[in-house]
């Protein structure tokens, strides 16, 4: 059996594509709101006998309920710059200081 993708991992794809569709001169805004919507159906669809197979699992191997993996957060930007406001700022800032 494959194991189903987690959600947000889903979500977080489907995200990463949107410069790739918008690239294609597509609307990725309406694109990823009509996927995400879709996989979140099929979420709560399934969340019902996804839980209790899931927790045998973990129990079976050796983990409780309440053990937890470790997670880790990575903070990025799609601007890794700063918004074009700041950099307009920033650049005439600049431009002032010179005279």
């Amino acid at each position: 059996m494959v194991e189903p993708c987690h959600p947000l991992t889903a979500v977080s794809d489907r995200r990463a594509d949107a410069v790739w569709i918008s690239l294609g001169a597509a609307n990725p805004v309406a694109g990823y709101i009509v996927e995400i919507d879709a996989m979140f159906k099929e979420f709560e669809r399934t969340i019902e006998a996804q839980w209790p197979m899931r927790l045998e699992q973990a129990v079976l191997a050796g983990g409780g309920p309440r053990q937890r993996g470790a997670t880790w957060t990575y903070l990025t930007t799609d601007e890794p710059f700063g918004h074009l406001t700041e950099r307009i700022k920033r650049g005439l800032t600049r431009m002032i200081k010179r005279f």
